[in-house]
């Protein structure tokens, strides 16, 4: 499963598929990674990315303490 990425210049943002985002998202649930970690073993630009993914995907923050 990749990411599908849509950039044209470095200042264009940068597009996931739902997919990808769910992908990650489990595997911050399910692992001892911080949403740190993910970022840069993903190489997620955003700080907020992975954050507003679990609240889309409607996961409560408090399940990883």
């Amino acid at each position: 499963m990749k990411k599908a990425i849509t950039k044209n210049s470095p200042n264009d943002a940068t597009f996931y598929s739902v997919e990808f985002k769910r992908k990650i998202v489990e595997e911050y649930l399910a692992s001892d990674f911080t949403k740190r970690e993910l970022q840069d073993k993903y190489g997620i630009k955003a700080n907020s990315a992975i954050q507003e993914w679990i609240h889309k995907f409607d996961i409560s923050y408090y399940l990883k303490s």
